[in-house]
């Protein structure tokens, strides 16, 4: 099961909104028929209430989902977005902060809003973006990946970027080099909701916190940026963080993630440390709305040192935490890239 069907056991991961089966369009059935016929068994587990596939047809909202934490949010929401396109969404990825400038080959229209319409976009003019995207074709009916952001950043040398950590910066090799990728500034809140409001994309992919390439993290006061309109709210964590001794070398945050977990150096990171931070307001899903739906995601599975272990894990802090929904174990960088999905 290599290909992407054989991933499309997550399409459990989410609620129908707003649908019922019956008004399902003729398009939209045959994509679900191809789900049940490839893993019936599994598609049944779960009751259509907890899947959150929503037929662009039939619904005139916006699917938000806000992606958070560390160890993979970027490679989760290319995944997510080339997903949703093959069940005939329109999808746009951006971000509350910043990001790296994709390769155009990941996605059908890149667009730089400020350029769109020529003029510093904020949030009182952003009614004049759903008409200049229009206007220039970029996001039609047809099923598409689209990539928003506001406008690239000035290049800067390794060691003043902000989302690096101290060692990196330090090194006399790189610290003065430029850095090769483009960065990107994102949306602000607003701008999001009211591009949601829009129903120009079916779905919103957002990254809503930074991470230092790390891949385990705590939030910081100014962060995440999470829109209050996100119906799914998913948190990434490194497997190859879990069941590690704690070094604050390899923790994003390492000052707020001691304090939420009570974890200190050298402690192993088990499921007490983790049951804290998935449960401590300032802890993983710090900012996301009382209504969405919370899908902690375990990524790098095959980077785990213990993976019985982890699925153990994985099932006892999904049973125990009432804020979680669903647990997902990934592997975002191979071919079959949904390991498990285990929902309550």
């Amino acid at each position: 099961m290599s290909d992407l069907l054989s991933e499309f056991t997550i399409p459990l991961m989410f609620k129908i909104m707003q649908t019922n089966k019956s008004n399902l369009s003729a398009e939209y059935k045959k994509s679900i028929q191809r789900l049940l016929s490839f893993n019936k068994a599994t598609f049944n587990k779960a009751s259509v209430a907890s899947v959150c596939i929503k037929d662009p047809e039939v619904n005139n909202t916006t699917i938000t989902i806000s992606i958070v934490g560390a160890g993979g949010k970027t490679h989760l929401s290319y995944w997510l977005a080339n997903f949703f396109k093959q069940l005939g969404h329109r999808v746009a990825i951006t971000t509350t902060t910043k990001m790296y400038l994709p390769d155009k080959t990941h996605f059908d229209h890149i667009l730089e809003l400020d350029n769109i319409y020529e003029t510093q976009i904020n949030n009182t003019d952003i009614e004049k973006l759903t008409p200049q995207l229009f206007c220039h074709k970029q996001a039609t009916s047809a099923p598409s990946t689209s990539f928003l952001y506001k406008n690239k950043l000035p290049e800067q040398p390794i060691n003043k970027r902000d989302d690096l950590n101290a060692e990196t910066k330090a090194n006399t090799k790189v610290k003065k080099k430029a850095d090769p990728k483009t960065k990107v500034k994102g949306l602000s809140l607003q701008q999001i909701e009211n591009l949601r409001d829009s129903t120009l994309f079916s779905v919103l992919i957002i990254e809503a916190d930074g991470a230092n390439h790390l891949t385990i993290k705590a939030p910081a006061a100014h962060e995440p940026c999470i829109a209050q309109c996100s119906d799914i709210v998913m948190a990434i964590t490194g497997a190859d963080a879990i069941f590690s001794q704690a070094d604050r070398t390899k923790i994003h945050r390492w000052s707020e993630f001691a304090d939420i977990t009570h974890c200190n150096e050298s402690m192993t990171i088990d499921q007490a440390v983790l049951k804290r931070l998935i449960n401590n307001p300032l802890g993983m899903f710090k900012g996301s709305p009382r209504q969405s739906k919370k899908i902690w995601v375990i990524n790098k599975g095959d980077l785990s040192s213990d993976p019985e272990a982890l699925l153990v894990l994985a099932n006892n802090l999904l049973n125990e935490e009432p804020i979680l929904t669903s647990v997902w174990l990934t592997q975002l960088n191979s071919t079959t890239a949904i390991q498990k999905v285990l929902i309550k």
